[in-house]
């Protein structure tokens, strides 16, 4: 299946202001089953210079340089992907004993996966409520991130708060959250019983009849056998190939498509759109 992403923000500033450096992280990641046939990025005011890079994370990278001062900032990107057909269930796991619970990863893997098993945020009240629903998965790997993902889709969902998670402890205890809190208490769950874990954020592409598609946010944990699969609490699934990647870090408050920040005496406001064309048949997002 072919599919162009027409993804558009407009910045609008009160007044005249100094754009600093500009990160970009609109570009998907490629995968076994995306593949990028074609990225144009287009930015108003015209950028002195744009650096392409990868970053540690294995995302990709611009960052644009501005000297003139601006009203107005259009960052616009198209996008066209080809996206095979993906089961997310066909995979063993090897070494065959890490389909249960706890289990080690291999020698060779644990210095690459150390930042996707940070504890640092796993307390006391996460570790038991991680083993609670390990028990009652009877710690059988699969069974348990099924019953994490409907433990967090089961949470009341609350649209308000920043873009930055709160302590997953916090949404625990207050039962509520908003996405970014709700896939930071799925990442520590995971990360309490040893299970590599990190944000993820992309295109959901909920419905293509209708071109419903969304900025959005999920998990990847890393599965012996089946490297990293996502997993989507807020619409209670597994991550399938309508969940097209841009970037992935092992913190939430990294995970941003546009990093920036202007200079001056202003108040700014943000538009953003997102138009869908698949296999060359134009709908609206």
């Amino acid at each position: 299946m072919n599919i162009t992403l027409i993804h558009s923000l407009h910045y609008h500033y009160s007044a005249e202001v100094w754009l600093e450096p500009h990160q970009i992280y609109l570009h998907p990641k490629p995968s076994a089953v995306v593949k990028v046939n074609d990225f144009q990025l287009q930015i108003n005011p015209q950028p002195d210079f744009i650096a392409t890079n990868t970053d540690w994370a294995d995302n990709v990278q611009y960052i644009a340089f501005f000297t003139k001062t601006c009203r107005e900032l259009s960052i616009q990107t198209q996008t066209a992907i080809e996206v095979a057909p993906y089961n997310p269930y066909s995979f063993l796991y090897f070494p065959f004993e890490t389909s249960k619970l706890p289990f080690l990863y291999p020698q060779e893997l644990q210095a690459s996966l150390q930042p996707y098993l940070v504890r640092q945020e796993i307390t006391t009240l996460i570790d038991q409520t991680a083993r609670h629903l390990a028990a009652a998965a009877n710690w059988n790997t699969n069974v348990f991130l099924s019953e994490v993902n409907t433990f967090v889709h089961e949470l009341t969902q609350d649209e308000t708060g920043s873009t930055a998670p709160q302590h997953p402890e916090v949404t625990l205890i207050k039962r509520k959250g908003n996405n970014n809190d709700l896939v930071a208490l799925f990442v520590a769950l995971c990360r309490a019983m040893g299970i590599a874990a990190r944000f993820v954020n992309g295109y959901y592409i909920q419905d293509l009849a209708t071109a419903k598609v969304n900025f959005h946010t999920w998990v990847q944990v890393y599965l012996p056998g089946g490297g990293w699969r996502g997993y989507d609490a807020l619409h209670h699934c597994l991550a399938s190939n309508m969940h097209i990647t841009l970037q992935t870090t092992q913190h939430g408050q990294y995970l941003i498509p546009i990093k920036g920040f202007f200079r001056g005496k202003a108040q700014s406001t943000l538009h953003t759109s997102i138009e869908m064309r698949v296999d060359d048949k134009k709908v609206y997002g």
